[in-house]
């Protein structure tokens, strides 16, 4: 391979341009219409990445039947699709780029401090992304939109993707630090933030995620509160999300239906009609599916509902059996499941804070499908994003754990010594 070749000195500036660009392609993440740059990026980061030496760690990447699973499976759909060209457009999106994506972050997060600079520029296009969000908002105008750079369902997504980041830096942080308070501050802003975007689902997700992470993370509070301070935290989460919810139904129905009542108007919600549809249609094609792509099946859609707004079945495990049939099904659910396997297993650390990864981890897988039970944003630059975190989280409890063997083994030596 090339990297034999290579000098130290010279693996050392590939492994930096990969990480700079790594760094750069998440930066890019919170916005739309910046796929070809984000393409871009993604690709140098991963050529410097695998001509730098991380051609050796891919017999070591964790989750490969996943992976392999899901790769099968959606590739066959392409074979068998009604729009092959689409579909092999939407294989390389959704099924090359992100598996790129999580095996480069994977790779940088293992050495050279990846992870932590990964986390430092996703904190940073966070900042900007609610900024950009504040600099746009018209008076009067209720929605946190990002015009033709982000619609709220996808900006909802982002911010509940990106919540466990700061409940885990908030708790690496010290007890009242600056850090920790900036961490809470911007944790509260992609609530304020995903509040405006008057998504309902986006609180089931958050109040999900908190659970979560509170519950895997729990072991290390104060043991004589740890049980009233559970209670406390899952009883405010309950009765915040139920607040939220009920209060956006109520600022949509101000806005769309005035007039009706709050249960009027979620009964009339028109996903139930969806899914009946969805899985009829799922009959049809049971094993191959229509082919890749989240709108393999809009003609259909539209045609049945003569709605241009309800063109896919609004739930992503609706859309994956759609798309690649109950098999690429099975293989989807299986990949998501070795993530969440993969985290419990590094929650259950009795390091603190390879723990503490497993917790964020847990919390943004359950985040994320919450999220996209209602709808399907599991796509493009949210994909990417989730993908990223991945990586880059079993990356860095990776490297903690190799470290900490190391020095428990040195440790070992010397005292044998």
């Amino acid at each position: 391979m090339p990297a034999l070749a290579l000098t130290p000195s010279a693996r050392s500036r590939l492994w930096s341009f990969a990480l700079a660009w790594a760094c750069f392609f998440v930066a890019t993440l919170p916005f739309h219409h910046l796929m070809p740059l984000r393409s871009l990026a993604l690709g140098l980061a991963a050529l410097f990445t695998f001509v730098g030496g991380g051609w050796r760690e891919m017999p070591k990447l964790p989750l490969i039947a996943g992976w392999a699973a899901w790769m099968i499976f959606a590739g066959m759909s392409v074979v068998y699709a009604q729009d092959q060209i689409r579909a092999l457009s939407e294989y390389r999106y959704e099924v090359l780029y992100t598996f790129g994506t999580w095996a480069t972050c994977y790779t940088l997060a293992r050495r050279h401090d990846g992870a932590r600079w990964l986390g430092r520029v996703l904190v940073a296009a966070t900042l900007l992304a609610l900024a950009f969000g504040v600099a746009l908002s018209a008076p009067g105008q209720p929605w946190f939109d990002f015009g033709r750079y982000g619609d709220v369902g996808t900006v909802s997504t982002f911010l509940v993707t990106v919540l466990p980041l700061f409940l885990f830096l908030a708790l690496r942080s010290k007890p009242h630090s600056l850090a920790r308070l900036s961490a809470l501050a911007v944790a509260a802003g992609c609530l304020a933030a995903g509040f405006l975007t008057l998504n309902r689902t986006f609180w089931l997700a958050t109040a999900a995620e908190i659970t979560i992470f509170a519950l895997f993370s729990m072991r290390y509070w104060d043991r004589r509160f740890r049980i009233a301070s559970m209670l406390a935290v899952g009883s405010l989460v309950a009765v915040l999300a139920f607040f939220e919810v009920v209060t956006a139904s109520e600022s949509r129905i101000a806005l769309s239906a005035p007039g009706i009542g709050v249960w009027e108007f979620t009964s009339g919600d028109p996903r139930g009609g969806l899914w009946r549809f969805a899985a009829s249609q799922i009959a049809l094609h049971p094993w191959i599916g229509s082919g890749l792509g989240k709108w393999s099946s809009r003609e259909v859609f539209i045609a049945y509902f003569n709605d241009p707004m309800l063109m896919h079945a609004h739930n992503m495990f609706l859309n994956r059996a759609l798309e690649t049939g109950l098999p690429g099904l099975a293989a989807f659910i299986l990949l998501l499941g070795s993530v969440a396997v993969a985290f419990r297993r590094v929650a259950r650390s009795a390091d603190p804070g390879t723990a503490a990864i497993g917790a964020a981890g847990l919390a943004l897988v359950i985040g994320v499908v919450v999220k996209n039970l209602t709808d399907d944003f599991f796509v493009r630059q949210n994909a990417l994003l989730f993908w990223s975190l991945v990586g880059a989280g079993l990356g860095a409890a990776a490297a903690r754990e190799e470290a900490l063997r190391a020095s428990a083994s040195s440790a070992m030596r010397s005292a044998a010594g």
